[in-house]
Order: C-alpha cells, then sequence, then structure tokens
C-alpha cells in the first residue's frame, strides 16, 4: 500500500490584465491612464527598468496544484522445476497479482481565469483503475552438450489481464535461446504487449480556459 501527496507550487507569475493596465501611461504625468488597484506604470523594456513596486503590481498570487495518489497491490508467485524433461530440467514461474491506482489531480482555479501569462490550467483527474493478472513463464530445455557448454532451450511466457475499464488482454512472449559454447550465445523473442491507459488518459476531465486566448505554457515571469 502506497500513498503520495504532492503540492505543486507556481510563483511569480503575471497578471495579463495588470499588465496590459500597467503599460498604458500617461506621457504628461508618467503615472497609469487607469490608476484603479493602485496601477503602478511598467517599464519591461531592460533589466533592471522595472520597479519593485511594478512587479508587485503585475504579479499574482501564488498558485498551488494538489496532487493524490493511492496503490495498492497483492501478488502471489510459485518457481520451480515443473518436470524433468529429456534435455534437463523444465524451469516455470506461477503468478497472479492485482493492482489498484487511485489518482487525483485539481489545478489552482486562479490558472483557468486566462489571466496568467506563464502559467495555464490542467483539467482534473479523478477516477481508479484496477487489474487483476494471471501468468506463465517457463524455460523448456530441447539440447544439452554432454560438457554442457552448448545448450538450446525454448522461452515462453503468457500473461493475462484483466482492467476495469479497459478489457482483457494477452501479451506472451515466444523465442529459442541458444548458448553455443561458454563465450557465445544466441537470442531470439517475439512477444506482444499491450499497455493499458493511464490514470490521466482514462478519467480526465475536459475543460476551457476562459478569457483570452492562450498559448504554449510557460514558467514565471516576474522576478
Amino acid at each position: 500500500y502506497t500513498r503520495s501527496d504532492e503540492q505543486e507550487t507556481l510563483r511569480n507569475d503575471v497578471s495579463f490584465s495588470r499588465f496590459t493596465q500597467a503599460l498604458l501611461m500617461d506621457p504628461a504625468t508618467g503615472q497609469c491612464l487607469d490608476p484603479t488597484g493602485g496601477c503602478v506604470p511598467v517599464d519591461p523594456f531592460g533589466a533592471g527598468r522595472m520597479s519593485q513596486a511594478a512587479a508587485d503590481f503585475i504579479r499574482v498570487p501564488a498558485a498551488v496544484n494538489v496532487t493524490e495518489r493511492t496503490q495498492k497491490l497483492a501478488a502471489v508467485v510459485l518457481t520451480g522445476t515443473a518436470f524433468e524433461g529429456w534435455a534437463g530440467p523444465v524451469d516455470i514461474a506461477v503468478g497472479a497479482e492485482w493492482r489498484s491506482d487511485d489518482a487525483f489531480f485539481e489545478a489552482d482555479p486562479l490558472l483557468f481565469t486566462g489571466d496568467t501569462l506563464g502559467y495555464r490550467g490542467d483539467a482534473p483527474v479523478n477516477g481508479e483503475e484496477s487489474v487483476t493478472e494471471i501468468y506463465v513463464e517457463g524455460i523448456l530445455p530441447l539440447y544439452e552438450d554432454v560438457g554442457g557448454a552448448g545448450r538450446f532451450e525454448a522461452e515462453f511466457g503468457g500473461r493475462y489481464s484483466s482492467y476495469d475499464n479497459a478489457g482483457g488482454v494477452w501479451p506472451y512472449k515466444i523465442g529459442p535461446n541458444w548458448q553455443i559454447n561458454n563465450a557465445l550465445r544466441l537470442r531470439a523473442m517475439a512477444q506482444h504487449a499491450v499497455r493499458a491507459p493511464s490514470s490521466r488518459e482514462l478519467f480526465q476531465d475536459q475543460f476551457t480556459v476562459s478569457g483570452r486566448k492562450r498559448g504554449v505554457c510557460g514558467g514565471g515571469v516576474v522576478g
């Protein structure tokens, strides 16, 4: 059983509306044309040209994204020799596993207002996926030199995975393993693998950021 809780703090982003307000100055007075909210004029053209008061005016409060994840797992596996073959023991592993993954993500509401220049919101995630699996893997010896230097065997494996939301799948593998001598080995494998959807792919909501059209996500822009 594992549980993780994470808070991601995004600092020093800029308010689009306040930045626009602070750029519009009265050339006669050097003050904001719209003084509401304690507007401080901003000069962004060059290092050190923006005053601390101007940076404080256009800065938005820190945003906090919350991620929570709970995983539960139970597994059992048996390994050993199933029987003796004509070229040696047939070793196998048989197992069963159950996993549950409960995921939750929520972005700070501030990031959905359309008023942040650097950061943007991401859709919430809230859901649980679980899977039950059974599998078998083994090595079947087919030939072995009298001295044991050379050996030819077949490696095989199969697994059935039943997901609550993604359905059932059958991954497998099979292939030869030829140890020609103590210095040279040739191995080939045919495999069929299936990737189940992640919690984000399964449970992420659709969303729209209000306000102006958003660009590419960036970082904090106020020093």
